[in-house]
């Protein structure tokens, strides 16, 4: 049986005691999740990147780290991640078969709960970074003896569960903190000081921090709350700033093309951190793709999108969201989110700006709508690689593109030349690589890749600056040159290395 499948429709998402049915387990079989090394995140925003931003200094700092987030984008494996590797299909459906022949019933977060705890105990990790689903008290991730807590942005979500003002939300999530335990924040409030006193935890306001890749004021908050933690963890503060300024964390204000904007905003934090981006930004005319869950109220976004030429209202396929003829009945509305993209699309000029959000599916949907193109781009380019030699535009910010070139290259060495139209010297180097393949058909294939306004997809591969050559070979770099050299040295070069 699909056990992926079956839990990731599951419809018992939690209840508020979810940590309770946890602890009375675990009481029973020796209290196996305080040997976990825990670093506990909740907030209204920015936890999950947050989250994302301490795993990966661990990481880069030498430590096996389990990573626990919600929700997920495409798919569940993506929830339970070890150095940023996603949980193995198999280990995954075994977890749940497992638990749900033992625990019949229990809800959604607690299953999942169950199951990191186990992957992350069986693969011995030296840290977990775990982000809280809904607040804190009483989430189901609240079981550990944490040895940090952090809470980044505060705002109104899920009411229901946390109470209706921002008070009594603030009130849950501090739930999480521990006796002598410090708790990295940059609220500043006087329930906090009264609850750290209470609890005789430690506690320490931070400052945001530019060194982040991802964009954004607020992600330069969630950053500052990451650097103190590695910093009092003994991580390296240059090994610190690399890792932040290399966060991969897919739909947090992510371009996916030079005039599209992809955002998992899904609350009115979210929305307000997003709008304060979309300020800074110089565009013409701004149309919004808009979907909203059931649970949510459309006045609590729409101030949010005042500036906009359009919104286009959208129904992705999931039971959660809401019909947009219930709260948007006189608007635009394309219920089909795909069809919704590409009637926005076709409309954008060269300076308009399209900025989907509201609801992380539609984020997913339309996600996997650039995905999917990418990978036919990707197959595309591939078979132009197989049968010439010609130079083949490739756009670096495809998600299949190292892949791709790393499959290839261990069968023939393939010559990546990394571009841009706007740099002269990549210009001139263009021809002399042309020649220089022609001369060496059968021994490399080369492929030039465009890095036009896409210095940060760039980065990932290595290139800081252009011309960048590199050779990829038995499906790893080997070497790189960056500038443009004569042909007399890249045929040196190829000559030592083929």
């Amino acid at each position: 049986m699909d056990y992926i499948n079956k839990l990731s429709s599951y419809t018992n998402a939690g209840k508020k005691e979810g940590k309770e049915f946890l602890l009375n387990y675990y009481s029973k079989i020796g209290s196996p999740q305080n040997k976990l090394k825990v670093i506990h995140v909740t907030g209204t925003a920015g936890k999950g990147s947050t989250s994302a931003m301490i795993a990966n200094g661990l990481k880069l700092a030498g430590y096996k780290v389990g990573l626990f987030t919600s929700p997920h984008l495409f798919k569940l494996n993506e929830r339970i991640k070890i150095n940023n590797e996603n949980i193995s299909d198999e280990d995954l459906n075994n977890h749940i078969k497992y638990f749900f022949e033992k625990f019949p019933g229990i809800s959604f977060s607690e299953y999942l709960t169950l199951i990191a705890v186990k992957s992350f105990l069986d693969k011995n990790v030296d840290f977990v970074v775990c982000e809280a689903f809904v607040g804190g008290e009483y989430d189901s991730t609240n079981i550990f003896n944490s040895i940090a807590t952090a809470i980044t942005g505060l705002g109104l979500d899920h009411q229901n569960l946390l109470g209706n003002t921002k008070e009594k939300i603030l009130k849950d999530k501090l739930g999480i903190i521990r006796k002598d335990i410090p708790l990295f924040t940059r609220l500043n409030d006087k329930i906090i000081d009264d609850k750290i006193k209470e609890i005789k935890a430690k506690y320490i306001k931070v400052d945001r921090i530019e060194e982040t890749n991802l964009k954004g004021n607020f992600q330069k908050e969630n950053a500052g709350i990451a650097f103190e933690i590695l910093n009092y963890l003994d991580i390296n503060k240059d090994t610190i700033r690399n890792s932040l300024r290399d966060i991969d964390w897919e739909g947090r204000v992510q371009f996916i093309e030079k005039n599209i904007l992809v955002d998992c905003a899904h609350n009115p934090l979210g929305m307000e951190n997003l709008k304060e981006y979309v300020d800074t930004l110089d565009f013409d005319n701004i149309y919004y793709l808009f979907a909203i869950s059931k649970n949510k109220h459309f006045k609590d976004y729409e101030k949010y999108m005042k500036d906009a030429k359009e919104i286009v209202f959208t129904k992705p396929n999931v039971f959660k969201i809401e019909d947009p003829k219930n709260y948007a009945p006189y608007e635009k509305i394309i219920e089909n989110s795909t069809d919704a993209y590409n009637y926005i699309k076709n409309k954008l000029k060269d300076n308009d700006l399209l900025v989907v959000c509201g609801s992380i599916y539609l984020a997913s949907e339309i996600l996997t709508i650039k995905n999917k193109t990418s990978q036919q781009t990707s197959q595309t380019f591939i078979k132009k690689l197989i049968h010439t030699n010609s130079m083949t535009e490739l756009d670096v910010t495809d998600t299949n593109f190292q892949t791709e070139v790393i499959e290839k290259s261990k069968t023939t060495p393939v010559v990546v030349d990394f571009w841009a139209s706007w740099c002269g010297p990549c210009v001139a180097l263009k021809p002399t690589l042309e020649k220089v393949a022609k001369e060496y058909e059968g021994k490399m294939i080369l492929a030039k890749a465009a890095t036009d306004d896409n210095a940060d997809a760039a980065a990932k591969y290595g290139i800081m600056s252009i011309p960048a050559v590199k050779l990829f070979k038995d499906g790893e770099v080997v070497d790189e040159f960056v500038g443009a050299q004569p042909e007399a040295k890249i045929k040196e070069w190829l000559d030592q290395k083929l």
